[in-house]
């Protein structure tokens, strides 16, 4: 892939070298070249731009909107007296590659802000694939956005690096059981991988009054005999994390016959993937160190770079930091058996038996 220029450039024109077919080597001055362009494999042809000299053996092929007007190769083809043919590529692109990967941060952007572009530039700093200062060709730019992506996407199937819990609304219909649940879906929110807990809202009370209700498993679903029974309040929950068209299923049992109550969601939500190279996105403390080594872990083999130790031990670690940063706390439940009568007195650490040793 040849140096990328935008679709209908005017602003960057396209640089070649001439040399002396006398030595091949010194840069020809002070020539009349006669140049010819070829867009995406059509036939060569005179450029709307012009020629100009601008030294030391270099010339230019003036922007021009109507050279650059074809997605795909632009191949360039130089002649002049005395001189070796050039031949040069470029390769015509819908965006504009000068931002692409830009080598600083904005101005605009905060602690905390981070860009893909930033974290792929410094993970290839890290693999030696290029030199601090320098950028990526576009398309190993977009390779390493979709590896970034996967990342981040695998991320989200690891409880311990979701960062936030959220709480969430939603309104129910009468006698309507199941939900789908996701981007247009009944509930238009994130697909949850796993559901932390829900409730029944009922907000006729002043205030509204939040009803716990159990998330139960396949198999206590599957053990309810009627599964068209309605109330006026569902006391259970289940959750089939189906996934066609990106939509999991909610069922509420019973089937709630009113409005009386809405649905009460909380779920964990993922951190996002990267929508493009430049869009700036603000995590939470410890995710940028994170991202930058763990990718470059993921870069090493496609760019056939050795992986330094110590790069692999920061990766560990600091995705362990993420992770000790995400603990939560949890309820500890209370095993039945412990509130019968014969328990009642106690528990003896030393024979593992309640009321005191003797049952």
């Amino acid at each position: 892939m040849g140096q990328p220029i935008q679709l209908n450039n005017t602003s960057q024109p396209l640089p070649f070298l001439m040399v002396l077919s006398s030595d091949h080597i010194t840069g020809a001055t002070g020539k009349t070249v006669t140049v010819t362009i070829c867009k995406s494999g059509g036939a060569f042809a005179t450029p709307v731009g012009t020629v100009s000299e601008t030294g030391s053996g270099w010339y230019e092929l003036s922007a021009s909107a109507l050279d650059a007007n074809t997605l795909g190769p632009l191949l360039l083809h130089a002649t002049a007296s005395g001189c070796d043919p050039r031949d040069s590529e470029f390769s015509v692109v819908n965006y504009n590659p000068s931002v692409v990967l830009p080598t600083s941060p904005p101005t605009s952007a905060s602690f905390g802000t981070i860009r893909a572009s930033d974290i792929i530039n410094n993970a290839c700093d890290l693999l030696g694939v290029k030199a601090a200062g320098e950028s990526l060709g576009a398309a190993d730019a977009q390779m390493c956005l979709g590896r970034l992506n996967r990342m981040v996407d695998g991320w989200g199937v690891q409880p311990a690096t979701i960062p936030v819990t959220v709480r969430e609304v939603f309104d129910l219909v009468a006698d309507q059981a199941d939900y789908t649940i996701g981007l247009n879906g009944d509930f238009n929110t994130t697909r949850p991988v796993w559901l932390q807990s829900a409730a029944m809202l009922q907000t006729t009370a002043d205030p509204p009054i939040e009803i716990p209700i159990p998330i139960i498993t396949d198999a206590m679903y599957q053990n309810i005999r009627i599964k068209d029974l309605s109330n006026t309040l569902a006391t259970t929950l289940y959750y089939n994390a189906t996934y066609a068209a990106g939509l999991g299923t909610i069922t509420l049992w019973p089937v709630p016959n009113s409005t009386v109550y809405d649905l009460v969601l909380y779920s964990l939500q993922a951190i996002a993937g990267f929508a493009s190279l430049t869009t700036q996105y603000v995590y939470p403390p410890g995710y940028t160190e994170a991202l930058e080594y763990n990718l470059a872990v993921r870069l090493a083999a496609p760019f056939g770079r050795t992986l330094d130790p110590s790069i692999g031990q920061i990766a560990r670690e600091s995705l362990a930091w993420v992770k000790r940063a995400n603990s939560r706390m949890v309820d500890i439940p209370t095993d039945a058996t412990v509130l019968t009568s014969s328990w009642a007195s106690g528990y003896n650490i030393n024979t593992g038996q309640g009321g005191g040793g003797q049952q």
